[in-house]
């Protein structure tokens, strides 16, 4: 709690809101229309349609909070380069590392899908293979 209140304080109201503002619409726009099933086969159906576009949010979140990770990197480096007795390399460094990390890892985790063959169904599941199993 102590934590929350100490983060929270260098807030000001109107940030507050207009982040509440902005985690409102986009769950309101990633929502869907929820309806009654007519059995597990349907929901697993509709959970794997409703998942489909996942792996895409999570590589545009990598992208983004790797960027900003790199620039918060190259400007704490500068601050090191201006100060050096006040801000020490490491902080910039581990955000350098970071961010090129996650730069890294949509190419990285695509380049693993090819090679155990999920994107082209030689050695994994097809999507038709999947719809096709029975619960």
């Amino acid at each position: 709690m102590k934590l929350f209140k100490t983060l929270s304080n260098g807030l000001n109201m109107k940030s507050k809101k207009l982040s509440a503002t902005i985690i409102g619409a986009a769950m309101a726009g990633a929502s869907s229309t929820a309806y009654a099933q007519g059995g597990i086969a349907d929901i697993a159906n509709s959970v794997t349609e409703q998942t489909q576009e996942l792996p895409n949010v999570i590589t545009v979140i990598a992208y983004l909070g790797g960027a900003v990770l790199a620039f918060g990197g190259v400007l704490s480096v500068k601050q090191h380069v201006d100060n050096p007795q006040q801000k020490p390399l490491r902080e910039g460094l581990v955000r350098l590392i970071a961010g090129a990390l996650l730069l890294a890892a949509p190419a990285t985790f695509e380049a693993l899908r090819e090679s155990v063959g999920l994107n082209d169904g030689s050695n994994g599941l097809t999507n038709q293979q999947f719809n096709d199993i029975q619960f």
